[in-house]
Parts: C-alpha cells; structure tokens; sequence
C-alpha cells in the first residue's frame, strides 16, 4: 500500500481524505464523511452523516489504517455525529499499539466518564437466542425496505445484540444556523450496546464543516545574552522537549514573545535600575520556535523595544525569515488562510507605540476594518498588573508601576462588539479566568510558557497552560481544553499531572465570572453550558 508524505507525517486532513476514500468504496451512498484533527500524540477523528454513523465503520478502515505505522500518532479517538446535532452520538478510543484487529462494535474503550461495552456476547445461552433473533429482524427489515422503496426507516446495519440506546436529549440547532454546524469533542452521554441506526445520507444534506482550530501559549522567553549571558548549555531545543507534542496538531499555534530577537548591542533601558529588565535572544532562536510549532507571535508587549526601534524590527523580520507570522505594529492587521477562511489576528498593549487598550476609539476602528475583509478576527492583549497577587479580573483599569495597564474586561468586550471573535490575553505572568462573552471566547491571561533563567516561577507564577480551542467558521467557540503546564525553578515548561493551572482557572472562573454559559472541567475540558 503507497503512502503519501501528508500520511506519513499523520496530517489530519490526509487522514480524514483517506478514511472518507475507504467508507465510500464500503457504504456507498450512506454519505459517511470523516474530519479529523490532532490533540498531540492522539488523533480525533469524527465519522459525520445525516443519520448517526454505525460503530461498525470503524472496522471498514481500521487495519489499513493500522498498517500504515504513523509513528507520530499513539492513540485515535472516533466518534460518530449526525449533521444537525451539536454533540457526538457515540465514541470509542482506540489504540494503534494494540494490532491491527478491527475493533468490535461492541467493544469500546471510552473516554473518562463513560463506561464500557461488556466484552463477552456469547456466555450465557439467551445470548445466543438473542443474535439469531436480531439476524431475523435484520433480514426481514431489509427485505421491507427493497420491497417498499422506504429511506428514512431505521434498521439494523449488521448483525448486534437487540439492545437499545439511552436516548441522549439533543439539542437541535435553529435551522439558520444548520450549515455551520461543527463536532463536539466529547459526548455528553453514556453508550451502551445498541442496534445503531442505518447511515442514510441525504444527497442534499449539508456536510459538518471542519472547525477552526488553533493553540495559545502566553509569555515567552528562550533565555537572554543580556546584560550577561543567560542561555541554555548545549541544544537549545531541549527547553521545548517536554512540551513540543503537545504544541502539535492544531491549525494555527499562537504565542506571546516577550524578548527580542536581533544582535543590536545598545539597550533602550537602564537595567542597573531596579526592576528593570531587557531581554534579547539570539535571532537564530527563531527557528527554533518555528520548529516547535508556532505559526504566529505576537510581539506587542512591553519588551518589544528594549532595543530600540532597531531590536523591534530586526524581531518581526527575524520571525518572518524563520517561516512564522509577526504581529505587533502599529495600525498592522495580519491576515492568515486557514481553511479556505481569512483569519485576522491584531495585537494590542496598554503603550502607545502599539495599538493601544486605552484607546477604544481607534481599536474598534481598526476590528472594524478587520471585520470587513476577514472571517475571523483574533485579538492578542498584553495588559494588566503582575505577579501572584494579580490572578483576579476586574471591570477597572489596572494600575501598576504608575502605568495604565488597561481595563481588560471592558477593552475585551467592546471589541467582541464591534467584531472580534477570540480574546487572547496575556502580561499578568499568571494565569487568569476565562469567560464565554457572546459566544465568544475571552481568555484574560494566558500566564507564563517560557521563562528560562529569567521569569520567576514561584506560586502561581510556574503555572501555566496551553489553550486548545476550536471555533465555527463564523468565529463562535465550539469547544476547547486546557492543557495544563508546569514551569520548573529554570522557567522550563513541563506538562502538569496536578493540573495545578486548571485548578487556579477554576477558582478563578467562579469568583470573577460566576455568570458565565462557559464550564471547565477538572479536567480541563472546556464546554458552554
């Protein structure tokens, strides 16, 4: 069997044209159609049809896919989802390592929270008594159908013990809003073992379009070589080590850099002041973040020009060379495809040499301007005060060394009404709340990612995440995950198994916001109401 390149590298739209290739040659006519997407190592892949798609799909690709060997991924999550429905009728977690037998329809390894299909059919003699009656069932229903000419009864697909689903309570989206619907991650129900109904597609259904998704990390910084040199020792692709997979799978991974990147030799700050800091790293760095992952970073933020206009445009030239996007200038609006959609992405800080919080009039001006010619408009904000003490949110401006460091929540709900579709907050070096404003995602501080030998990581400081979301073509969310993140004493990031950022966020969500359509799990999940 050839392989692409695309598969090789386990691209999640290679996967989803392949696995799409392998149904239509099994059911043709049923109008079965996969989308996938990666979170890190594990590949989501959403069988999507008018009529919920039979767990029995999966056995029509699963040994190919299999045998393929993708090396980068360890694990698929497959649901099935009806066009219409905003949550996934059923899932099942499989295993690449564990051979290339197709897995059972009624065998599932489910996601936390669910349970699992029993493993044996045939222990007892009425399991035996009930097959043979779901066979004649089946056959007798399929002969009706060829005789009657019918298309939208259900029956059984193949042979499965005569048990029913739990009817899970769906919630049917208004009809202007049908085109535009898109998968949930994570169903809200239990599976059970089932007759599944028969995938009957429409011709003129429309298809589930495939979200948007995208990655968000906060602060940045790779080490300094000023005023002494604070660099890592050997590779410097070992302070990404840890966390590289996870930065993996996503259509747009976004980050807030937070140094420099130029060899200009003269500082615009007096370092010997106290709490004074200038940050520059070596531009070859660079490239380094590129391979990672990052597709985009915003350099509007109070270290952009700790090297004069000089270290500030040798940083946006230096992220452009390495294959990335820059956005940080002044009056700049970058646009990006994704999708066959125009992404906007603008930056903001609280100081007047770039597009300032503090001037509201301008910054609708300009999310207008971004309105009009792109589809989404994502917004990256350095505001607020610093340190510990500064994880709460408040509707006032933020005062701290004397500046005014902005009104977050009243900057970031005007421009969701005058167009922006995303939020993204970081300066506060700790994480903040989250809230659901207008279907619109706000997410107040993204806290530190990187801090080597730099950032303080004590307490609240050291907690850190990477924002998974997903977003409809209209810029609405649709569903997200908090991967937690924990920075070690050198300000290196490592994934947190006492997801000690989720639990923060949550705290936080329940004090500033407790109003908000917008739920966090403990385990990170991020779900509307």
């Amino acid at each position: 069997m050839q392989k692409s390149w695309a598969l090789e590298q386990g691209e999640p739209q290679a996967i989803a044209a392949w696995v799409s290739q392998q149904l239509r040659g099994q059911i043709k006519g049923q109008g079965v159609v996969a989308m996938a997407w990666r979170d890190g190592p594990e590949l989501r892949l959403a069988l999507v049809s008018a009529k919920v798609p039979q767990v029995s799909c999966i056995a029509i690709f699963w040994e190919q896919l299999v045998k393929l060997q993708i090396k980068s991924i360890e694990s698929v999550l497959v649901t099935g989802q009806q066009i219409g429905f905003t949550e996934a009728a059923w899932t099942q977690s499989l295993s690449l390592n564990s051979g290339i037998s197709a897995p059972s329809t009624t065998q599932s390894q489910t996601i936390q929270g669910r349970s699992s299909f029993p493993s044996k059919l045939f222990d007892r003699p009425w399991h035996v008594l009930a097959w043979a009656s779901a066979f004649t069932l089946g056959v007798s229903a399929s002969f009706y159908l060829l005789l009657n000419g019918a298309r939208d009864h259900e029956v059984p697909a193949s042979i499965a013990p005569p048990v029913t689903i739990a009817p899970p309570k769906f919630r049917r989206l208004p009809f202007p809003r049908f085109r535009k619907t898109a998968i949930t991650r994570e169903a809200s129900f239990r599976l059970v073992p089932s007759v599944l109904p028969l995938a009957q597609a429409d011709p003129e259904m429309p298809i589930a379009e495939t979200p948007i998704t995208l990655k968000a990390v906060g602060d940045i910084i790779p080490g300094t070589n000023f005023p002494e040199n604070r660099l890592i020792s050997g590779n410097p692709a070992a302070l990404f080590a840890a966390i590289k997979p996870s930065l993996q799978g996503s259509d747009i991974v976004f980050g807030n850099f937070e140094s420099t990147l130029t060899n200009y030799p003269r500082s615009a700050k007096d370092v010997s002041r106290g709490m004074t800091f200038a940050f520059r790293t070596p531009p070859s760095y660079a490239q380094l973040l590129k391979t990672v992952g990052f597709t985009i970073l915003s350099v509007a933020n109070n270290h952009s020009y700790d090297f004069d206009q000089q270290g500030f445009d040798d940083t946006m030239r230096n992220i452009e060379a390495a294959g990335m996007r820059a956005v940080g200038r002044k009056g700049q609006i970058l646009y990006t495809k994704v999708k066959g959609k125009t992404i906007a992405f603008i930056g903001f800080s609280y100081l007047d040499y770039h597009n300032s919080v503090n001037n509201l009039t301008a910054a609708k001006a300009l999310i207008k301007k971004a309105r009009s010619q792109a589809d989404i408009v994502v917004i990256s904000m350095h505001v607020g005060a610093e340190g510990t003490d500064a994880t709460r949110t408040f509707n006032e401006p933020e005062i701290f060394y004397g500046e005014n460091r902005g009104n977050s929540i009243l900057f970031s709900r005007t421009m969701v009404d005058n167009g922006a579709d995303l939020i993204l907050g970081h300066g506060p070096h700790v994480p903040r709340a989250i809230e659901l404003y207008k279907n619109k995602l706000i997410v107040y501080s993204l806290g530190n990612f990187m801090g080597y030998r730099t950032l303080s990581t004590v307490g609240a400081l050291g907690y850190s995440l990477i924002l998974n979301v997903e977003l409809n073509d209209q810029g609405d969310f649709l569903g997200g995950r908090v991967i937690p993140i924990y920075l070690n004493d050198a300000g290196i990031p490592y994934p947190d198994k006492q997801f000690r950022s989720v639990k923060l966020m949550r705290e936080l969500m329940r004090s500033d916001f407790p109003n908000t359509p917008l739920v966090l799990d403990a385990a990170g999940r991020l779900t509307k109401k």
